[in-house]
């Protein structure tokens, strides 16, 4: 991680060159526009962007089983590691809750199921426009209670990127209040947690950093749809944090997502949970899904995935 002082003395994150190199060449061709896409074309745009990287040379990190499922009613997508599992982790995709999927994710719970020794379940939610709030969160809801049926001698974790971050904050919300899930931990990568257009980030990072803050203008009408301040329909609505799961918050320097994020990660320790803040100062938003390509991220990844499995040993 680089940083540079600036002439008054505040500390100025430093993006690492590759990724600087990949953003200058990435505007406007894999991330072009999108307000005026109907929405069948912009979850296309958006995944194939995701996917950009992996038309050429992909290769699946091998795992011992990848099954699919549907728990409940809801597909989902099972990788079992190649060490016996000392955790499940319900992982929920990032997309903006229009985009996304199972394929644009795969790299990610690859790593998770291995590097954390974890049954990842990665889960297929609804999308908006289609399919608003509460669609999504019902999903993850269903998703996370049957994986808590179906391995109940394991630590359960939610985990989810961006907006899969939001779910697994809800999720985590929902769980604390019910009752009806036991979970080790909840760990938001680059989370949305408000769609607050007004932070400094957001400001600061909202136009050039591929993520933009038209982007995330248009994501959140089409996922609120009308019922904003709906509890679980964001995390950062609910006023009580206490009781909830051990957290790990990981964000992004160059994000118009990063001072939502370390908000909540505040909000959470002053309410007494157990919460690790990771800074990746040299970041961009959506790092998870290049970790293979920039060793930068690839570190982030790592730090992300220890993470993970420290939640774990600490419920056991």
């Amino acid at each position: 991680m680089q940083n540079a002082q600036t002439d008054n003395g505040t500390v100025k994150p430093v993006m690492d060159p590759a990724v600087r190199l990949f953003v200058e060449s990435a505007r406007g061709s894999l991330f072009p526009p999108l307000a005026d896409l109907p929405a069948g074309r912009l979850r296309a745009t958006i995944n194939a962007a995701l996917l950009s990287h992996d038309i050429v040379g992909y290769v699946p990190e091998p795992v011992f089983r990848v099954e699919r499922a549907t728990y409940t009613d809801v597909p989902v997508r099972v990788y079992f590691p190649s060490t016996p599992p000392q955790s499940v982790v319900v992982y929920f995709h990032g997309g903006g809750f229009v985009a996304g999927s199972l394929d644009t994710h795969d790299k990610t719970t690859r790593r998770v199921a291995n590097g954390a020794g974890a049954v990842v379940v990665s889960v297929d939610y609804r999308l908006s426009p289609e399919y608003p709030f509460p669609f999504p969160f019902e999903d993850a809801r269903t998703a996370t209670r049957e994986a808590a049926r179906r391995y109940p001698h394991l630590p359960l974790i939610v985990m989810g990127d961006s907006a899969g971050g939001a779910l697994a904050a809800c999720v985590a919300q929902w769980a604390r209040d019910t009752g009806l899930v036991e979970l080790a931990g909840q760990v938001l990568a680059y989370p949305v947690i408000d769609f607050d257009l007004g932070t400094r980030s957001m400001l600061d990072y909202g136009t050039d950093y591929l993520l933009t803050r038209d982007d995330l203008a248009l994501y959140r009408h089409h996922y609120l749809d009308g019922t904003e301040g709906a509890r679980y329909a964001l995390p950062g609505s609910l006023t009580d944090l206490s009781g909830l799961a051990p957290a790990a918050v990981t964000v992004a320097g160059f994000d118009p997502l990063h001072d939502e994020g370390v908000r909540y990660a505040r909000r959470l320790s002053d309410a007494g949970v157990p919460v690790e803040l990771i800074e990746n100062d040299d970041l961009i938003h959506g790092w998870l899904e290049v970790a293979d390509t920039f060793p930068a991220a690839a570190a982030a990844r790592d730090r992300l995935v220890v993470a993970v499995r420290r939640l774990s040993t600490v419920f056991r």
